[in-house]
Protein backbone atom coordinates (compact mmCIF):
# COMPACT_ATOMS: atom_id res chain seq x y z
CA UNK A 1 0.00 0.00 0.00
CA UNK A 2 0.96 3.50 -0.99
CA UNK A 3 1.88 5.68 1.35
CA UNK A 4 0.10 8.98 1.36
CA UNK A 5 2.44 12.09 0.70
CA UNK A 6 2.16 15.62 1.94
CA UNK A 7 2.84 19.04 -0.46
CA UNK A 8 6.11 18.26 -2.59
CA UNK A 9 5.72 14.65 -2.75
CA UNK A 10 7.50 14.46 0.82
CA UNK A 11 6.14 12.13 3.42
CA UNK A 12 3.82 13.96 5.99
CA UNK A 13 5.70 14.52 9.39
CA UNK A 14 4.66 12.49 12.95
CA UNK A 15 3.49 15.01 15.19
CA UNK A 16 5.56 15.98 17.93
CA UNK A 17 3.79 14.92 21.18
CA UNK A 18 6.15 16.89 23.96
CA UNK A 19 6.31 19.87 21.54
CA UNK A 20 2.11 20.03 21.88
CA UNK A 21 2.16 19.26 25.24
CA UNK A 22 4.58 22.19 26.11
CA UNK A 23 2.18 24.47 23.65
CA UNK A 24 -1.26 23.32 25.81
CA UNK A 25 1.03 24.21 28.67
CA UNK A 26 2.36 27.61 27.40
CA UNK A 27 -1.54 28.61 26.72
CA UNK A 28 -2.60 27.82 29.79
CA UNK A 29 0.18 29.45 31.64
CA UNK A 30 -0.33 32.48 29.98
CA UNK A 31 -4.51 32.17 31.00
CA UNK A 32 -3.52 32.08 34.69
CA UNK A 33 -1.20 34.77 34.10
CA UNK A 34 -3.77 36.40 32.60
CA UNK A 35 -6.30 35.63 35.65
CA UNK A 36 -4.12 36.74 37.94
CA UNK A 37 -3.20 40.02 36.81
CA UNK A 38 -7.49 40.88 36.59
CA UNK A 39 -7.43 39.70 40.08
CA UNK A 40 -4.99 41.93 41.27
CA UNK A 41 -6.24 44.84 39.97
CA UNK A 42 -9.66 44.30 40.96
CA UNK A 43 -8.25 43.65 44.58
CA UNK A 44 -6.34 47.09 44.22
CA UNK A 45 -9.33 48.96 42.49
CA UNK A 46 -11.21 47.47 45.91
CA UNK A 47 -8.69 48.84 47.89
CA UNK A 48 -8.54 52.39 46.32
CA UNK A 49 -12.94 52.48 46.46
CA UNK A 50 -12.20 51.61 50.19
CA UNK A 51 -9.77 53.99 51.13
CA UNK A 52 -11.93 56.96 48.99
CA UNK A 53 -15.05 56.12 50.68
CA UNK A 54 -13.54 56.14 54.17
CA UNK A 55 -12.26 59.89 53.70
CA UNK A 56 -15.41 61.28 52.75
CA UNK A 57 -13.54 62.27 49.15
CA UNK A 58 -16.26 60.39 46.93
CA UNK A 59 -19.75 61.62 46.32
CA UNK A 60 -22.74 60.46 48.49
CA UNK A 61 -23.72 58.33 45.43
CA UNK A 62 -20.82 56.42 45.87
CA UNK A 63 -21.44 55.93 49.64
CA UNK A 64 -22.04 52.17 50.56
CA UNK A 65 -23.79 51.37 53.84
CA UNK A 66 -21.87 49.47 56.81
CA UNK A 67 -22.55 46.30 56.11
CA UNK A 68 -21.58 45.87 53.00
CA UNK A 69 -18.33 47.90 53.42
CA UNK A 70 -17.62 45.60 55.90
CA UNK A 71 -18.25 43.00 53.63
CA UNK A 72 -16.50 44.15 50.43
CA UNK A 73 -13.52 45.00 52.62
CA UNK A 74 -13.04 41.86 54.36
CA UNK A 75 -14.64 39.05 52.23
CA UNK A 76 -13.88 40.32 48.46
CA UNK A 77 -10.03 40.37 49.13
CA UNK A 78 -10.08 37.03 50.86
CA UNK A 79 -11.68 35.69 47.65
CA UNK A 80 -9.09 37.38 45.38
CA UNK A 81 -6.43 36.20 47.73
CA UNK A 82 -7.84 32.75 47.70
CA UNK A 83 -8.12 32.68 43.28
CA UNK A 84 -4.31 34.13 43.21
CA UNK A 85 -3.11 31.27 45.32
CA UNK A 86 -5.07 28.49 43.53
CA UNK A 87 -3.75 30.28 39.99
CA UNK A 88 0.03 30.45 42.02
CA UNK A 89 -0.27 26.68 42.56
CA UNK A 90 -1.30 25.98 39.08
CA UNK A 91 1.48 27.88 37.42
CA UNK A 92 3.87 25.89 40.13
CA UNK A 93 1.89 23.16 38.82
CA UNK A 94 2.81 23.80 35.23
CA UNK A 95 6.66 24.52 35.81
CA UNK A 96 6.94 21.38 36.98
CA UNK A 97 5.04 19.89 34.18
CA UNK A 98 7.21 22.04 31.70
CA UNK A 99 10.54 20.58 33.36
CA UNK A 100 9.40 17.20 32.99
CA UNK A 101 8.77 17.31 29.22
CA UNK A 102 11.78 19.09 29.00
CA UNK A 103 13.63 16.24 30.44
CA UNK A 104 11.53 14.01 28.01
CA UNK A 105 12.76 15.56 25.18
CA UNK A 106 16.11 15.95 26.32
CA UNK A 107 15.68 12.00 26.82
CA UNK A 108 14.19 11.45 23.64
CA UNK A 109 16.58 13.57 21.92
CA UNK A 110 19.32 11.56 23.08
CA UNK A 111 17.68 7.94 22.41
CA UNK A 112 17.11 9.46 18.77
CA UNK A 113 20.53 10.17 18.78
CA UNK A 114 21.76 6.63 19.82
CA UNK A 115 20.07 4.76 17.35
CA UNK A 116 21.16 7.05 14.54
CA UNK A 117 24.68 5.59 15.97
CA UNK A 118 23.62 1.94 16.47
CA UNK A 119 22.00 2.11 12.62
CA UNK A 120 25.60 3.21 11.52
CA UNK A 121 27.15 0.71 14.09
CA UNK A 122 25.02 -1.70 12.41
CA UNK A 123 25.59 -0.72 8.59
CA UNK A 124 29.48 -1.12 9.80
CA UNK A 125 28.95 -4.59 10.98
CA UNK A 126 27.16 -5.31 8.13
CA UNK A 127 29.66 -4.09 5.76
CA UNK A 128 33.04 -6.08 8.10
CA UNK A 129 30.38 -8.86 7.40
CA UNK A 130 30.63 -9.04 3.62
CA UNK A 131 34.30 -7.97 3.49
CA UNK A 132 34.35 -11.10 5.36
CA UNK A 133 32.33 -13.10 3.32
CA UNK A 134 34.19 -11.70 -0.02
CA UNK A 135 37.53 -12.10 2.06
CA UNK A 136 36.93 -15.74 2.38
CA UNK A 137 35.75 -16.07 -1.08
CA UNK A 138 38.30 -14.64 -2.54
CA UNK A 139 41.33 -15.88 -0.54
CA UNK A 140 40.31 -19.51 -1.07
CA UNK A 141 40.18 -18.99 -4.74
CA UNK A 142 43.25 -17.02 -5.03
CA UNK A 143 44.84 -19.72 -3.01
CA UNK A 144 43.83 -22.77 -4.34
CA UNK A 145 44.98 -21.95 -7.94
CA UNK A 146 48.21 -21.27 -7.36
CA UNK A 147 49.05 -23.88 -4.82
CA UNK A 148 47.71 -26.76 -6.96
CA UNK A 149 49.33 -25.43 -9.96
CA UNK A 150 52.94 -25.35 -7.67
CA UNK A 151 51.79 -28.89 -6.40
CA UNK A 152 51.43 -30.29 -9.84
CA UNK A 153 54.58 -29.09 -11.40
CA UNK A 154 56.42 -30.14 -8.01
CA UNK A 155 55.71 -34.04 -8.98
CA UNK A 156 56.47 -33.48 -12.30
CA UNK A 157 59.88 -32.18 -11.40
CA UNK A 158 60.26 -34.98 -8.99
CA UNK A 159 58.81 -37.78 -11.37
CA UNK A 160 60.54 -36.59 -14.95
CA UNK A 161 63.02 -33.27 -13.83
CA UNK A 162 65.93 -34.75 -15.31
CA UNK A 163 64.46 -35.58 -18.78
CA UNK A 164 63.42 -32.32 -20.78
CA UNK A 165 65.69 -29.23 -19.32
CA UNK A 166 63.57 -26.89 -21.19
CA UNK A 167 60.62 -27.96 -19.66
CA UNK A 168 62.36 -28.58 -16.77
CA UNK A 169 62.83 -23.96 -16.98
CA UNK A 170 59.30 -23.60 -17.85
CA UNK A 171 58.19 -25.59 -14.40
CA UNK A 172 60.62 -23.52 -12.17
CA UNK A 173 59.48 -20.22 -13.84
CA UNK A 174 55.70 -21.32 -13.34
CA UNK A 175 56.50 -21.88 -9.53
CA UNK A 176 58.40 -18.61 -9.49
CA UNK A 177 55.12 -16.62 -11.34
CA UNK A 178 52.69 -18.73 -8.48
CA UNK A 179 54.57 -18.12 -5.68
CA UNK A 180 55.16 -14.62 -6.47
CA UNK A 181 51.28 -14.16 -6.86
CA UNK A 182 50.97 -15.45 -3.54
CA UNK A 183 53.24 -13.54 -1.89
CA UNK A 184 51.37 -10.46 -3.18
CA UNK A 185 48.26 -11.69 -2.20
CA UNK A 186 49.54 -11.63 1.34
CA UNK A 187 51.29 -8.51 1.52
CA UNK A 188 47.84 -7.48 -0.13
CA UNK A 189 46.27 -8.89 2.76
CA UNK A 190 48.30 -7.81 5.47
CA UNK A 191 47.58 -4.40 4.35
CA UNK A 192 44.20 -4.53 4.19
CA UNK A 193 43.84 -5.86 8.01
CA UNK A 194 46.18 -2.64 8.73
CA UNK A 195 44.30 -0.07 7.27
CA UNK A 196 40.97 -1.34 8.48
CA UNK A 197 42.29 -1.73 11.94
CA UNK A 198 44.24 1.40 11.52
CA UNK A 199 47.78 -0.16 12.91
CA UNK A 200 49.36 0.65 9.85
CA UNK A 201 52.67 2.53 10.27
CA UNK A 202 53.78 5.58 7.95
CA UNK A 203 57.55 5.98 7.33
CA UNK A 204 57.53 9.73 6.17
CA UNK A 205 60.69 11.55 4.90
CA UNK A 206 61.12 14.25 2.64
CA UNK A 207 61.36 12.64 -1.39
CA UNK A 208 61.40 14.28 -4.93
CA UNK A 209 58.50 13.38 -6.79
CA UNK A 210 60.93 12.20 -10.54
CA UNK A 211 62.67 9.95 -8.18
CA UNK A 212 59.69 8.06 -7.01
CA UNK A 213 58.34 7.92 -10.47
CA UNK A 214 61.14 6.23 -11.38
CA UNK A 215 61.44 3.90 -8.71
CA UNK A 216 58.13 2.55 -9.59
CA UNK A 217 59.23 2.14 -13.41
CA UNK A 218 62.45 0.07 -12.62
CA UNK A 219 60.11 -1.94 -10.50
CA UNK A 220 57.44 -2.38 -13.26
CA UNK A 221 59.65 -2.50 -15.94
CA UNK A 222 60.80 -6.07 -16.16
CA UNK A 223 56.97 -7.23 -16.65
CA UNK A 224 56.28 -4.65 -19.21
CA UNK A 225 58.99 -6.25 -21.00
CA UNK A 226 57.33 -9.31 -21.10
CA UNK A 227 54.49 -8.50 -22.37
CA UNK A 228 56.42 -6.21 -25.33
CA UNK A 229 54.41 -3.19 -23.81
CA UNK A 230 56.61 0.22 -23.64
CA UNK A 231 57.30 2.93 -20.86
CA UNK A 232 57.68 6.35 -21.04
CA UNK A 233 57.68 8.95 -18.34
CA UNK A 234 56.91 12.69 -18.71
CA UNK A 235 58.06 14.70 -15.39
CA UNK A 236 58.19 18.55 -15.41
CA UNK A 237 61.39 20.14 -14.15
CA UNK A 238 61.03 21.80 -10.95
CA UNK A 239 58.51 19.74 -8.58
CA UNK A 240 58.08 20.44 -5.39
CA UNK A 241 59.31 17.95 -2.63
CA UNK A 242 57.13 16.27 -0.58
CA UNK A 243 56.57 14.69 2.55
CA UNK A 244 55.71 10.92 2.24
CA UNK A 245 55.98 7.49 2.70
CA UNK A 246 57.97 6.73 0.17
CA UNK A 247 57.46 2.52 -0.29
CA UNK A 248 53.71 3.52 -0.08
CA UNK A 249 53.91 6.14 -2.73
CA UNK A 250 55.62 3.22 -4.82
CA UNK A 251 53.19 0.74 -3.73
CA UNK A 252 50.71 3.26 -5.40
CA UNK A 253 52.41 3.36 -8.36
CA UNK A 254 53.49 0.27 -8.93
CA UNK A 255 49.52 -1.37 -8.80
CA UNK A 256 48.45 1.33 -11.23
CA UNK A 257 51.24 0.65 -13.58
CA UNK A 258 50.49 -3.16 -13.04
CA UNK A 259 46.66 -2.43 -13.57
CA UNK A 260 47.60 -0.73 -16.96
CA UNK A 261 50.54 -3.50 -18.07
CA UNK A 262 47.07 -6.19 -17.29
CA UNK A 263 44.74 -4.16 -19.59
CA UNK A 264 46.96 -2.81 -22.46
CA UNK A 265 47.71 -5.42 -25.23
CA UNK A 266 50.74 -6.25 -26.83
CA UNK A 267 52.53 -3.38 -28.28
CA UNK A 268 51.08 -0.78 -26.30
CA UNK A 269 52.20 2.17 -24.22
CA UNK A 270 52.08 3.20 -21.01
CA UNK A 271 52.46 6.65 -19.92
CA UNK A 272 53.84 7.80 -16.42
CA UNK A 273 53.94 11.43 -15.72
CA UNK A 274 53.96 14.02 -12.94
CA UNK A 275 53.65 17.97 -12.81
CA UNK A 276 52.82 20.51 -10.42
CA UNK A 277 49.04 21.23 -10.08
CA UNK A 278 46.89 23.52 -7.55
CA UNK A 279 43.21 22.78 -6.38
CA UNK A 280 41.77 26.38 -4.54
CA UNK A 281 44.98 27.55 -3.64
CA UNK A 282 47.00 24.79 -2.23
CA UNK A 283 49.86 23.25 -4.14
CA UNK A 284 49.10 19.56 -5.48
CA UNK A 285 51.80 16.91 -7.06
CA UNK A 286 49.91 15.28 -9.44
CA UNK A 287 50.57 11.69 -10.65
CA UNK A 288 48.83 10.17 -13.67
CA UNK A 289 49.86 6.66 -15.45
CA UNK A 290 47.79 6.57 -18.96
CA UNK A 291 47.14 3.33 -20.91
CA UNK A 292 46.39 2.65 -24.69
CA UNK A 293 44.19 -0.44 -23.21
CA UNK A 294 40.77 -1.58 -23.08
CA UNK A 295 39.73 1.17 -20.88
CA UNK A 296 37.04 1.04 -18.12
CA UNK A 297 33.21 1.33 -18.75
CA UNK A 298 31.23 4.60 -17.33
CA UNK A 299 29.12 2.57 -14.52
CA UNK A 300 32.74 1.12 -13.03
CA UNK A 301 35.07 4.09 -12.36
CA UNK A 302 33.66 4.24 -8.50
CA UNK A 303 33.40 0.68 -7.82
CA UNK A 304 36.80 -0.55 -8.62
CA UNK A 305 38.02 1.57 -5.82
CA UNK A 306 36.15 -1.09 -3.56
CA UNK A 307 37.31 -3.61 -1.69
CA UNK A 308 37.43 -7.26 -3.93
CA UNK A 309 36.29 -5.42 -6.88
CA UNK A 310 37.43 -5.83 -10.09
CA UNK A 311 36.19 -4.40 -13.17
CA UNK A 312 35.56 -6.76 -16.40
CA UNK A 313 37.77 -6.63 -19.21
CA UNK A 314 35.75 -5.87 -22.14
CA UNK A 315 36.71 -8.45 -24.51
CA UNK A 316 35.60 -10.83 -22.05
CA UNK A 317 39.27 -12.46 -20.75
CA UNK A 318 40.06 -13.58 -17.19
CA UNK A 319 41.78 -11.01 -15.07
CA UNK A 320 44.42 -12.33 -12.48
CA UNK A 321 44.33 -10.61 -9.12
CA UNK A 322 42.27 -10.11 -6.07
CA UNK A 323 40.81 -6.52 -6.24
CA UNK A 324 42.52 -5.18 -3.61
CA UNK A 325 45.39 -3.30 -5.20
CA UNK A 326 43.04 -0.13 -5.93
CA UNK A 327 41.15 -0.08 -2.68
CA UNK A 328 44.63 0.35 -1.01
CA UNK A 329 45.95 2.56 -3.32
CA UNK A 330 43.07 4.95 -2.76
CA UNK A 331 43.51 4.15 1.31
CA UNK A 332 47.17 5.07 1.12
CA UNK A 333 46.09 8.40 -1.07
CA UNK A 334 43.62 9.61 1.34
CA UNK A 335 45.84 9.48 4.09
CA UNK A 336 48.16 12.06 2.67
CA UNK A 337 45.13 14.39 2.06
CA UNK A 338 45.08 13.93 -2.12
CA UNK A 339 42.45 11.73 -4.11
CA UNK A 340 42.44 9.29 -6.85
CA UNK A 341 40.09 8.79 -9.84
CA UNK A 342 40.05 7.50 -13.32
CA UNK A 343 38.69 9.46 -16.59
CA UNK A 344 38.45 6.75 -19.47
CA UNK A 345 36.56 5.40 -22.09
CA UNK A 346 35.64 2.07 -23.18
CA UNK A 347 38.52 0.95 -25.91
CA UNK A 348 40.42 4.06 -25.57
CA UNK A 349 42.90 3.72 -22.91
CA UNK A 350 42.44 5.02 -19.18
CA UNK A 351 44.20 7.41 -17.31
CA UNK A 352 44.83 6.85 -13.44
CA UNK A 353 44.48 10.30 -11.62
CA UNK A 354 46.45 10.70 -7.92
CA UNK A 355 47.62 14.02 -6.47
CA UNK A 356 49.39 14.82 -3.22
CA UNK A 357 49.18 17.98 -1.05
CA UNK A 358 52.55 20.10 -0.88
CA UNK A 359 53.35 20.93 2.88
CA UNK A 360 53.47 24.62 3.11
CA UNK A 361 57.24 24.30 4.66
CA UNK A 362 57.98 22.43 1.61
CA UNK A 363 56.42 24.73 -1.63
CA UNK A 364 59.56 25.53 -3.31
CA UNK A 365 61.51 23.85 -5.24
CA UNK A 366 64.29 22.04 -3.49
CA UNK A 367 68.05 21.97 -4.35
CA UNK A 368 69.77 18.52 -4.45
CA UNK A 369 72.18 19.37 -1.64
CA UNK A 370 68.84 20.37 0.60
CA UNK A 371 67.03 17.25 0.12
CA UNK A 372 70.23 15.33 1.00
CA UNK A 373 70.79 17.58 4.30
CA UNK A 374 67.42 16.53 5.26
CA UNK A 375 67.70 12.72 4.83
Amino acid sequence: MKQPFGRGGKPPQKPDPTREHLQKLAQRETTYWVLSSLLLIFLAATVIIQFLTAGDWLPDTFFLNEQYRRTLSVGLPGLVIVFCLYITSKRREISRLKITLYDQRALLDRLEERRRELEKTLAELRRVSTLKDNLLSTVSHELKNPLASIHSVSQILMNYGDKDAESRDRFYRLIYTETKRLSNLVGNLLDLAKIESGRIVWDLSVEKPEEVVRSALAVSGVLAQEKKIGLREEIAQDLPTLLIDRDRIIQVLTNLIGNAIKFTPEGGTITVSARSAADKGKKLVRFSIRDTGAGVAPDQKERIFEWFHQAPHPDGKKIEGTGLGLAISREIVHHFGGRIWVESKPRHGSEFIFTIPVPARLEAPARPEAVAARK
